[in-house]
């Protein structure tokens, strides 16, 4: 934990996450069913966090960084309609901060 625990991930991790998982990640999928199809999948060998995952990738600070906005949200609804929510504050907080990016501290990450 230690750091990472203050982690969040960038609206461009959330798109990147969608894409490379759109067989799993479809419209109606619960947000529980995304932590358990892909995110535990991803980190069960490692035994660790999405985030650590995140940062080893190439350009991982582009994906991960301090966060800046904690997500409270309902594990039994659609995960489609979180990402439009987290996809529409951080295109509306970056236009109006181009300087400041938003890392969102997400508990499935």
């Amino acid at each position: 934990a230690g750091e990472d625990a203050l982690l969040g991930v960038s609206a461009t991790c959330v798109r990147q996450f969608v894409a490379e998982n759109s067989k799993v990640v479809v419209e109606g999928t619960k947000t529980a069913d995304v932590c358990k199809k892909v995110v535990l999948v991803q980190t069960k060998q490692d035994k660790c966090a999405y985030v650590q995952v995140l940062r080893r990738r190439p350009n991982g600070s582009v994906y991960v960084g301090p966060a800046t906005v904690f997500v409270s949200h309902a594990w039994q609804l659609d995960f489609h309609d979180l990402v439009a929510v987290l996809l529409d504050y951080a295109d509306r907080a970056e236009a109006e901060r181009p300087d400041r990016p938003v890392f969102f501290w997400l508990d499935i990450f």
